[in-house]
């Protein structure tokens, strides 16, 4: 709950309000999921956030961990239309594949 004065000075003529703007800012949140493995190559991995962590997901940075045991691995995507966001592994030729990841979510 916020409050709010506005004090408008006297003087001859009718002191009018056009308009007021508030900017409410809050504390940024990252946080970081190292070490993230994407074994179903199809459905991908779901961003281990705890419900209530964010009001706000500004980005989600997905990080390819090079790793021997996942050679076909190259580029990580990121799906955001469902929550929490979903992280899928593509190979050099575009197809679905498994990977690891270390990812970095951040927002508000």
């Amino acid at each position: 709950k916020y409050k709010f004065k506005i004090t408008c000075y006297a003087n001859r003529y009718k002191s009018t309000i056009r308009s007021v703007s508030v900017i409410a800012d809050v504390p940024d949140v990252i946080r970081r999921y190292p070490g993230l493995v994407i074994s179903d190559s199809s459905a991908g991995v779901a961003v281990p956030i705890v419900p209530g962590t964010f009001r706000q997901i500004l980005y989600v940075n997905p990080a390819l961990v090079l790793d021997p045991s996942y050679p076909n691995a190259h580029a990580p995507e990121v799906d955001r239309s469902v929550d929490p966001p979903v992280i899928r592994m593509r190979t050099t030729a575009g197809a679905y594949t498994t990977g690891k990841i270390d990812v970095e979510v951040a927002g508000y």
